[in-house]
């Protein structure tokens, strides 16, 4: 899974170039054979840089990164842990905008909120 916004989160954990220029699809490699994301492609359906954007009842904000010079613009998971701070008390659910590559991606429930560690379900 490669995830590009989450509501709260370290622009600095992004470690993989998903998003390329037309044309220019050698500075990206979201899928391990250098395929991507066409850049003009996305902001003709509204996705922009920096700029939020609403999925399925929720905001998120796409990458803001200047596309084509080896920018990271998601977070390319692989078993890893990432660390959220709750954002607001009491908030219920947790949402990511995400893509798969090279097989099935499975989502896992055993996501917490806080140091309670209460699941979401």
């Amino acid at each position: 899974m490669h995830i590009f916004s989450m509501a709260f989160r370290d622009a600095n954990a992004y470690n993989n170039i998903g998003i390329s220029n037309t044309g220019a699809t050698n500075v990206a490699n979201l899928d391990g054979g250098h395929y991507s994301y066409s850049n003009q492609a996305l902001q003709s359906a509204g996705l922009k840089p920096g700029q939020p954007f609403s999925a399925n009842d929720f905001t998120f904000t796409w990458p803001n990164v200047q596309v084509g010079v080896g920018g990271f613009d998601n977070y390319q998971a692989n078993g890893q842990s990432i660390t959220l701070t709750l954002p607001t008390n009491g908030a219920t659910t947790l949402a990511f905008l995400g893509t798969s590559t090279g097989g099935t991606a499975l989502a896992q429930e055993n996501w917490s909120m806080d140091h309670h560690h209460h699941p979401i379900h």
